[in-house]
């Protein structure tokens, strides 16, 4: 929910708002916005097969362009989402961060003339939830999106935007929440077999299944609760993909085994988020939530057991289902050796 449409099953395409009031005056413009859907990445050329990295079956649609803050067909191979960003990028990133962590208004001096303020909150939503959110799962009280922006011209006669973050409960609430979190996490990771690292990975994806209900139904006020959230996924046994990855993912964080979380389009055309881990220095892709019995996508003969069939499996498999969106790299998944 990065806003996104059901990053469940869905993470999150070009933002839906449930309102818009745009007020103009000489220096000041106040745009009131509630994000449902984040926007998705714009569009660009596939990159070389040979690439270390993947855009495989990438979705070919005019988005919103934010070029100037993502690395073009990198030549990296990083779970780190950071990673795929021009320095200018990074910057907004950092600072999106220090705002989510300190439940404080985001504040972006843009030099350049702005022609869309509307685009502009879609880029950094991008930023906030495709990149800061995906990176850090334990910022459980977002999932995207701002309430309302502020623009007015600085000393410099820049134009100075303020954003104020969506939150899904009160700051005083945070460290409660946390607590119980952590508790259950730990309570997770004690029952974990000290075998390999594999085997750990398939121990915590069939917890999630096992333990979860999946919910199907509209994110309608996803910026105003934790419905979709960690929290409720690992404290009341419900969410969406949104909830399944980021779980999953900081999981995989706190036992040491590195996992990220892909972005996508199904077939279906509903956005949908999953995770990628690495083992033994190779890729795999895994989708906790299509393999929960309590899922429409579940290839098991009967709802009474959960699947296999979407874990630790390859870009050829994988894809088969979904496309990544627009400029979203993640590292080739070709390895069979954990399926």
């Amino acid at each position: 929910v990065l806003r996104h449409k059901d990053f469940s099953c869905l993470f999150v395409p070009s933002a839906q708002r449930k309102g818009m009031v745009i007020r103009m005056k000489k220096f000041l413009c106040i745009i009131l916005i509630i994000i449902f859907s984040v926007s998705f990445i714009s569009c660009s050329n596939k990159p070389d097969v040979s690439s270390k990295t993947s855009t495989l079956n990438v979705i070919e649609k005019e988005q919103v362009d934010i070029s100037e803050f993502v690395l073009n067909n990198p030549e990296i191979c990083s779970l780190c989402r950071r990673d795929y960003l021009t320095d200018k990028g990074k910057e907004i990133y950092d600072g999106l961060y220090d705002s989510v962590l300190n439940f404080e208004d985001y504040i972006y001096v843009c030099k350049d003339e702005i022609k869309s303020l509307e685009d502009y909150a879609e880029k950094l939503n991008i930023i906030l939830s495709y990149y800061v959110l995906v990176d850090h799962p334990e910022l459980f009280w977002t999932e995207g999106g701002f309430a309302y922006i502020t623009s007015n011209k600085n000393e410099n006669d820049e134009t100075q935007l303020k954003f104020q973050l969506s939150f899904g409960c009160k700051k005083e609430e945070v460290e409660r929440y946390k607590s119980e979190i952590d508790a259950k996490i730990n309570e997770i990771i004690s029952d974990i077999p000290d075998k390999s690292n594999y085997e750990k990975v398939l121990h915590v994806y069939d917890w999630i299944m096992n333990n979860t209900i999946y919910l199907d139904r509209p994110m309608i006020s996803a910026s105003k609760n934790l419905d979709y959230s960690i929290y409720n996924l690992l404290i009341n046994g419900k969410s969406n993909c949104n909830g399944y990855s980021k779980a999953f993912s900081l999981i995989m964080d706190k036992l040491g085994i590195s996992c990220t979380i892909a972005i996508g389009e199904c077939d279906d055309g509903v956005l949908h988020g999953w995770n990628i881990i690495e083992l033994d220095n190779k890729y795999y892709h895994l989708d906790p939530t299509w393999d929960d019995k309590y899922n429409k996508y579940n290839f098991s003969d009967s709802n009474q057991y959960i699947s296999h069939a979407y874990f630790c499996v390859t870009d050829e498999e994988i894809y088969k289902s979904r496309q990544l969106i627009n400029d979203f790299y993640v590292p080739k998944c070709s390895s069979n050796e954990y399926n």
